[in-house]
């Protein structure tokens, strides 16, 4: 009983492992004050605060004509990125919930694997209690071998989805210190990064109105 156990947790452990998300440390949120020379006294302060963005400030914000095709290129990465770690998050989250399934499978093979092996009363000798007994350990080493199987799976997607997150996570960013850059000096950066992760179809919009924007510009000329 204990190796079976100690076999099901170590294979729950490789996935067990939440996967973290890289942060940027231009990213962090920075304080600075500033001290006039003529007035000592008077200190500015230039503090960043995080808040809530609302679409319509979102909006306001964004001025499509000062933009060029590099933006266009950097918004398109973005999008590719964030459809990039959608494709790898999906499969990761079914991988879990097999992992998890299949965990509880092995739990219910070993228990009855146990009550067999502790049945009282019974002969050792009896053919068809050692025939049942076999089957059950059978049916626990297909499961415990499914189990590894489905856990390794789970850590290769895993490890595909961390990257995947760093990747989009500095995307992200730069988009949004580029689409924002008129915003309030007030307002972190996180404010900014927060909105667009909620608002995929904003960053949409800019996209393809910016490059019939470009495309425009492109015949005039």
């Amino acid at each position: 009983m204990k190796l079976a156990v100690t076999i099901l947790a170590s294979i729950l452990a490789i996935c067990s492992v939440t996967t973290a998300i890289p942060v940027n440390p231009s990213a962090a949120t920075s304080a600075e004050t500033s001290t006039s020379t003529a007035q000592p006294t008077e200190i500015t302060s230039t503090e960043s605060e995080y808040r809530k963005i609302s679409h319509e400030e979102a909006t306001g914000l964004v001025d499509i004509s000062q933009f060029s095709e590099n933006d266009a290129n950097l918004i398109e990465e973005y999008l590719l990125m964030d459809q990039r770690y959608d494709d790898i998050n999906k499969p990761y989250d079914v991988a879990n919930f097999e992992r998890l399934d299949q965990g509880k499978l092995v739990e219910q093979l070993t228990e009855q694997k146990e009550k067999l092996l502790h049945k009282p009363y019974q002969d050792e000798n009896d053919p068809m209690y050692q025939e049942e007994l076999e089957n059950s350990k059978l049916k626990l080493k297909k499961a415990l071998r499914e189990l590894k199987r489905i856990a390794k799976k789970c850590e290769r997607i895993g490890n595909s989805l961390y990257y995947a997150t760093s990747q989009l996570n500095y995307s992200r960013e730069n988009l949004a210190e580029r689409l924002f850059q008129n915003g309030p000096s007030g307002t972190s950066l996180n404010s900014y990064v927060e909105f667009l992760e909620s608002n995929r179809d904003f960053v949409e919009k800019i996209y393809e109105s910016l490059t019939l924007q470009l495309s425009q510009q492109s015949k005039s000329e």
